[in-house]
């Protein structure tokens, strides 16, 4: 080798203007490259170089002269030249075929390939990362296969085991080329870094990052469609929901209105970002839940309403129907006394809504039990009546505790309309329940007023007999027995 060192030396010193002069110092710089001697090799291979890109020695020249400035020291030059090689390969390509063209080279062009990147990410760790990249780029047409310049320096740091370097050269090429095909493509990876690196403060927060991005209403999709980008929708999907689940655990954990507030965000922006989901009733349920829990009863109840009536079929349908409920009367109580009255003929009708949809459910009863004395107080009797009767006629029948209410209410209503037949079979009914002595006696007296009205009124109609007939039936321990009586005497 030396004696063919030699030979070259006198051949490119006495015709430096020869035919043979590329191919020539090309020789000698693999001599002196393989001797170690990295500046000779690189003054050699400069030569082949300067003498332009025609030579079938330019290529091969590049890749040898960026490795002897590589072993110097040198980096910026040597980046130079492999950058100039990349140029060569992939520069004229378009992006979609890049990676084609890469995964078509032949076994030895793919090693050179390979090594040429393994070396100039090393050069970029030794420097500054992604802002090394950035700065070496900027000279060259690199646009298109850059994002494989930053793909193999966040490699070399996962290698490493350097995961938060991974993530951050991840992130910063999908800022740097935000619109590019492989941008979410890395900032997805950012977030498999930092759970590779055991950082899960880190991963919620790339999590946000990459919904803020390449959420269905950010800038990203006025240059692509969801259509094209399926995998990048199906991360947004897994972000989204694993930001609500954090901070929905958190809330639970903590107890803190603050982090509900922000479970109800997440939860709100998937549905609006995917309405037609699969388990858009789970999560709406889930939503109004921490919409609730973060004092927002009115969103709350929107949210119930919405499982209860457009998911049926939802196992916890009914329990998201009262507690829509629930979250309505607890509306109720921030408004003022005008507005609450108001909101009562709302919450009136919402509560029937409940009721006619889930007519099997127990707390169904309850919650026309609730309605029926509700509209008593409210003096509206006819109603009150209609809402208690339908407890009462309920298949399968309502609980005893339910019926009872009902049965008083009907009475009660009946007797303020004047409607003193149907008044005093309520009572008779209502006595018929396991109701207390005190309440028994107040029902007795009831009756016998009942009976007292109806023979008032037949007394008026000049029904003489059976206004007669109706005082002397009224029970004698009835404090107006003796009225009664009297009065039937008179008549008689």
């Amino acid at each position: 080798k030396n004696v063919n060192l030699n030979v070259l030396n006198e051949l490119v010193s006495r015709w430096p203007k020869s035919e043979y002069i590329q191919e020539a110092q090309f020789r000698r710089g693999e001599i002196l490259f393989i001797q170690q001697d990295y500046a000779g090799a690189e003054q050699a291979y400069q030569v082949v170089l300067d003498n332009g890109s025609g030579s079938r020695f330019y290529e091969q020249s590049l890749y040898k002269h960026g490795w002897s400035c590589f072993k110097q020291g040198f980096y910026p030059p040597g980046i130079e030249s492999f950058l100039t090689l990349m140029d060569r390969k992939l520069g004229m390509l378009e992006e979609v075929d890049v990676a084609t063209k890469v995964d078509s080279l032949s076994r030895a062009d793919r090693e050179l390939f390979d090594d040429t990147m393994r070396v100039m990410s090393l050069v970029f760790s030794y420097e500054d990362g992604a802002d090394s990249i950035r700065s070496y780029v900027e000279e060259h047409q690199s646009s298109n296969y850059v994002y494989l310049l930053y793909q193999s320096l966040a490699d070399l740091y996962l290698e490493k085991e350097r995961y938060s370097d991974a993530a951050g050269v991840f992130q910063a090429y999908a800022a740097d080329y935000p619109e590019h095909f492989e941008a979410p493509v890395f900032q997805a990876q950012s977030i498999e870094a930092y759970k590779d690196g055991g950082f899960p403060s880190l991963v919620f927060e790339s999590k946000k990052q990459y919904v803020s991005i390449y959420g269905l209403t950010a800038d990203y999709w006025n240059s692509w469609v969801p259509e094209q980008r399926p995998e990048v929708v199906a991360e947004l999907r897994v972000s989204l929901s694993d930001l609500a689940q954090y901070d929905h655990f958190r809330a639970q954990q903590d107890k803190d209105p603050e982090a509900y507030a922000a479970a109800a965000e997440w939860y709100q922006k998937y549905l609006d970002y995917f309405p037609n989901d699969p388990d858009a009733a789970e999560r709406t349920f889930l939503l109004a839940e921490a919409l609730m829990e973060s004092a927002q009863p009115l969103e709350a109840m929107q949210a119930y309403q919405k499982v209860a009536y457009n998911y049926q079929e939802f196992p916890e349908a009914a329990d998201a129907g009262f507690a829509a409920i629930l979250a309505s009367r607890a509306y109720a109580q921030t408004l003022s006394s005008e507005a609450a009255v108001a909101w009562d003929a709302q919450q009136i009708m919402e509560d029937l809504k409940f009721a006619n949809a889930y007519p099997d459910e127990m707390k169904s009863s309850s919650v026309l039990i609730s309605v029926a004395e509700q509209l008593f107080e409210n003096q509206r009797f006819t109603a009150a009546s209609i809402v208690a009767g339908e407890v009462l006629t309920r298949e399968p029948a309502a609980a005893d505790e339910f019926q009872q209410v009902a049965w008083r209410v009907v009475s009660h209503a009946r007797f303020d309309q004047a409607s003193y037949v149907y008044a005093e079979q309520a009572y008779r009914e209502l006595a018929q329940q396991d109701i207390s002595s005190s309440e028994q006696d107040e029902v007795q007296q009831r009756i016998a007023a009942s009976i007292f009205r109806q023979a008032e009124a037949d007394q008026l109609a000049g029904n003489i007999d059976a206004a007669v007939a109706n005082y002397l039936r009224i029970d004698g321990s009835s404090d107006i027995k003796a009225k009664a009586v009297f009065d039937a005497a008179t008549l008689l």
